[in-house]
């Protein structure tokens, strides 16, 4: 089966950084990895 390949965006310049990077961290270990191929892109806080 092919999978869906999927960009997660987190992080930012924003005082929510710490909140998104958590975010993302619970995407990666609840992702069904059967269906989608996860690409992660992390923004640093000064963007």
């Amino acid at each position: 089966m092919t999978r869906l390949k999927i960009a997660i965006l987190f992080g930012g310049c924003s005082e929510e950084h710490d909140v998104s990077v958590k975010s993302a961290m619970e995407i990666a270990s609840s992702i069904d990895t059967q269906k989608y191929e996860a690409v992660y892109i992390g923004i640093t806080k000064d963007g």
